[in-house]
């Protein structure tokens, strides 16, 4: 039986999983990451590279309007 994933764990979007979900194609999102509209991914191994969901659920909620709902990205003191 595979251990399950509590929701305390965080939760990670491969590329392939960013471009489907945002309709956009994976030179789009280094594009977006080299003007700094897209985080870098979290390395979580050699040749393994993630987004927290958390992280991109924000960029979606900025990108709709809803700033208020959206924590800012990056750190203290950085630009939404």
């Amino acid at each position: 039986m595979a251990p399950r994933q509590s929701s305390a764990e965080p939760k990670y979007v491969t590329r392939g999983a960013l471009c489907s979900r945002w309709g956009v194609s994976r030179a789009w999102t280094y594009k977006m990451q080299q003007q700094g509209y897209l985080p870098l991914p979290v390395k979580l191994g050699p040749g393994v590279a993630r987004w927290p969901l958390s992280e991109i659920e924000a960029i979606e909620a900025i990108a709709s309007g809803d700033r208020a709902a959206a924590p800012i990205v990056g750190g203290a003191g950085g630009a939404r």
